[in-house]
């Protein structure tokens, strides 16, 4: 008795890989199977759609085809020449990298068929970090500074405040020397550099 090959696995065998291994890789396998067919839509790039009047060629026809995808092709052959019984690998002193490779085919099978995951945008961090690089209400003299360096805006103190005199900013505060909220100031600002 060996023990099983597979990296972690301790398991006692008397090939390469344990029952459990090979029970895994089987599932592998199966998978491989029924991932190389369905690869044939990505092969053909059928799934990505061309607009029209993509080539420069004019009169509104859509583009010629796409070539196809020869990743794909590879990945196809790769999981076709998979073997079908997993018993068959657990005799071969590599058993453990085929399975790995075996399991690497597949999952990039998947995302080729079933394209990029969706990104999760995390609302609350994004919150925090604004709440950390916009600062709380400004005097105007740090306030055109805020404006340069963090977003290139050139606008000079007298134009903060006429803003506030037709009311198109507000003050932040009653007393003292005015303050502005900089979120209010650099929306007001990109408006006068759009229009």
């Amino acid at each position: 008795m060996t023990i099983c090959t597979t990296p972690d696995c301790g398991n006692e065998t008397s090939t390469y890989l344990c029952g459990q291994c090979v029970s895994d890789l089987q599932a592998w396998v199966d998978e491989a199977h029924t991932l190389a067919p369905e690869l044939t839509v990505t092969i053909a790039k059928q799934d990505v759609l061309r607009r029209a009047g993509n080539t420069g060629g004019g009169g509104g026809k859509a583009g010629s085809a796409a070539p196809i995808n020869l990743d794909a092709v590879q990945l196809q052959m790769n999981l076709q020449s998979v073997a079908r019984d997993a018993a068959t690998y657990a005799t071969d002193q590599h058993a453990a990298g085929i399975a790995t490779l075996i399991q690497e085919w597949c999952k990039t099978a998947e995302r080729l068929i079933s394209g990029p995951e969706a990104e999760q945008v995390d609302h609350q961090a994004n919150k925090e970090r604004l709440r950390k690089e916009i600062p709380k209400e400004l005097r105007p003299k740090p306030l055109v500074e805020w404006l340069k360096v963090t977003h290139g805006l050139d606008i000079k103190e007298s134009r903060i405040r006429k803003w506030a005199e037709r009311n198109l900013i507000t003050r932040a505060n009653d007393e003292g020397y005015p303050t502005y909220d900089p979120t209010t100031v650099l929306i007001q600002a990109r408006k006068e550099a759009v229009s």
